[in-house]
């Protein structure tokens, strides 16, 4: 993207205004955000979170990290909060959930294969409530930075990772997107709340959006009666292929032998 992200246009009206994007999530939606000359940009990445050398160099946001690390979730376990009102059945048909969990709750976090957090269970975290609570907490901290005081104006891009990788891995009917839905209200409060105390209410702006949404799993909607079903690449390459094989050879050019 060679033109200005809305970022950028900020930073430059109000002649210094900040951009920040240090949320996790993936790191394209992370840089196109924040554009080519934000304050810092970082992402999570197997628990760790990474750069680029294109953006300038943040200490707050390692000492955040080093200070909380996403490990201490682990050993968890993640139940819904309100059960009793949740919608649709229990267990997800045609859900294809994290490594190590099951199509219904409880989901732990723990690895398999030794007693460390291993990369399932960083995986499992991306698509649990835990990570956009943590994703709270940290824009909380980084509200008001004090490199920000003085300047007119500053502007944050906080990613909801969860409910992406859930609504990929579960469906907009089951029980874990409604769970993860409540929770983040809950988490929207909590930072709305800080705003409203550390800057005060009416001195700042929120804009939600989203970048996709999710279909129901083909499973779930043959239930209603829906006509609907998986489309398998390979497959339908193979009988493409078997269909055109006659034609193919039909149009050979013959040889005759002397």
């Amino acid at each position: 993207m060679e033109v200005p992200s809305f970022a950028e246009e900020l930073k430059f009206q109000t002649n210094g205004a900040h951009a920040w994007s240090p949320f996790p999530s993936k790191h394209a939606p992370r840089s196109t955000m924040a554009g080519h000359k934000a304050d810092a940009v970082t992402w999570a990445d197997t628990g760790g979170w990474v750069t680029s050398s294109a953006y300038g160099a943040m200490p707050f946001i390692e000492h955040y990290a080093k200070a909380h690390p996403v490990k201490d979730d682990y050993g968890k376990t993640w139940t819904p909060r309100y059960p009793q009102f949740l919608l649709y059945d229990e267990k997800s048909t045609g859900s294809v959930p994290p490594e190590g969990w099951d199509l219904t709750f409880p989901h732990s976090f723990a690895a398999r294969r030794s007693d460390v957090p291993d990369t399932a269970f960083y995986e499992q975290w991306a698509s649990s409530p835990f990570s956009d609570t943590y994703l709270t907490k940290f824009a909380e901290t980084l509200s008001i930075p004090s490199a920000l005081v003085r300047v007119a104006a500053s502007i944050s891009w906080p990613s909801a990772l969860a409910v992406d990788y859930v609504g990929h891995a579960f469906g907009p009917r089951s029980w874990e997107i409604q769970d993860i839905l409540v929770r983040l209200d809950g988490d929207l409060a909590d930072l709305f709340a800080h705003l409203d105390k550390k800057v005060g209410r009416g001195n700042y702006v929120v804009a939600l959006s989203s970048d996709h949404g999710v279909v129901p799993t083909p499973e779930d909607m043959q239930k209603t009666g829906a006509y609907a079903g998986v489309f398998r690449l390979t497959e339908m390459q193979e009988r493409m292929e078997k269909a055109l094989n006659p034609s193919i050879s039909q149009s050979q050019p013959s040889r005759n032998c002397h």
